[in-house]
């Protein structure tokens, strides 16, 4: 069945002279190709198997040349696996453009500590995003009708023709109106970090310094509670982003130590966490809420979740690369205020009318007190990130 071939040829095999290998020459190996007698396969007189032509002794696989496999080159050319090899000569002064040439001139990265977030500049779009929404909120609150279903609707400025309201009360709309303002208009103007940081911060204190100057008598209670609560916040803001760096916990830290003074130290010879006890074991029924989420006093709330809460912040002693839940934290320390009030709302007898009646102590007024607790905080946390980043 195979096709014609010669007498002597091998089964299948093309057409050859007489005792020839399989589609050889005369004297050829089996299968090579058509070459001068004694020639190895494919190469010329006197070279080695395989090689092209070229001159005698090359090695195989060897270029033409006669250089032992890639020559002189060889630390260059066979390092580089014939990136530059293959390019077009270069004019003199340019550097080589092969992969490998880029890769060994490529600039090393400046390295970065465990728990470091980022540059400056994801910052500073974040203040900005946080001094539009709440100088929004700010101009909200004082926009918006303070008490409704009455004979007459009431407004933020309604107060300024209240004879008799103090000059504290009265300098709250302007607050709100004030702040607002300034924060959403410093929000969308383009200002370097840390001016933005700084504007931030005169923002957010501004009511607490204000609060500091217009209480009278002065209780050391309010002051070191305020101070608490911002650098609480503080610390966590910049536990969250910088992990490697150990003010943010030292802030936090002071923070808590701060606030569980508040709970620890005798008042009329009482101590204020065990009132908190003795009003959940002793109080009747829904009563028992009240001390467990917390009671509002001067924008800081004190109960038994508020204190709890306090002692988780010291999660922020867990090393890095691990946020130890701060970004949460900072939140639910900061709108934890508005969470109480509302929860003591819940409790009223009729929830619909005390809101209509006043909707600025259940709504607004917590609602400005988170913004501007915020604001400061944030505001601070960004100064300390600046240094931080350097």
């Amino acid at each position: 069945g195979g096709p014609g071939g010669g007498p002597g040829q091998p089964y299948g095999a093309p057409p050859g002279g007489p005792g020839q290998p399989y589609g050889g020459g005369p004297g050829q190996p089996y299968g090579a190709p058509p070459g001068g007698p004694g020639q190895p396969y494919g190469g010329g007189p006197g070279q080695p198997y395989g090689g092209p032509g070229g001159g005698p002794g090359q090695p195989y696989g060897a270029p033409p040349g006669g250089a032992p496999f890639g020559g002189a080159n060889l630390g260059i050319q066979n390092a580089q696996f014939g990136a530059a090899a293959h390019q077009p000569q270069q004019p003199f002064g340019r550097p080589p453009q092969g992969h490998y040439q880029d890769a060994m001139t490529e600039q090393v990265k400046p390295l970065r500590a465990p728990g470091h977030s980022g540059d400056i500049s994801a910052w500073d779009e974040s203040l900005t995003t946080q001094m539009l929404v709440f100088g929004v909120l700010l101009v909200a609150c004082f926009v918006a009708p303070w008490s409704v279903g009455g004979p007459k609707t009431g407004f933020a400025w309604s107060i300024f023709s209240v004879d008799g309201a103090p000059f504290a009360a009265k300098m709250i709309p302007i607050l709100l109106a004030v702040t607002g303002v300034v924060s959403v208009a410093l929000g969308a103007l383009k200002l370097a970090p840390a001016l933005r940081a700084f504007a931030a911060t005169a923002i957010g204190l501004s009511p607490i310094v204000f609060q500091f100057a217009t209480t009278k008598p002065f209780r050391w209670q309010l002051m070191l509670a305020i101070v608490g609560m911002i650098s609480l916040v503080t610390g966590l803001i910049v536990r969250s982003r910088h992990g490697d760096f150990v003010l943010g916990r030292i802030l936090a830290t002071v923070g808590v130590v701060a606030l569980l003074a508040l709970y620890l130290i005798p008042e009329n010879d009482t101590m204020l966490v065990k009132v908190l006890i003795d009003q959940v074991s002793d109080a009747p029924g829904k009563a028992k809420v009240l001390p467990i989420v917390g009671v509002g006093m001067g924008g800081v709330v004190f109960g038994i979740i508020p204190l709890l809460l306090t002692l988780v912040c010291l999660l922020v002693w867990l090393p890095p690369p691990s946020k130890a839940g701060t970004p949460v934290l900072v939140w639910m320390v900061i709108f934890w205020p508005l969470i109480a009030t509302l929860a003591s709302l819940l409790l009223t007898e009729d929830i619909l009318a005390n809101v209509k009646a006043s909707l600025s102590s259940f709504l607004y007024l917590p609602l400005a007190g988170a913004a501007w607790l915020a604001l400061g905080s944030f505001g601070i946390a960004g100064v300390i990130s600046q240094r931080a980043d350097r």
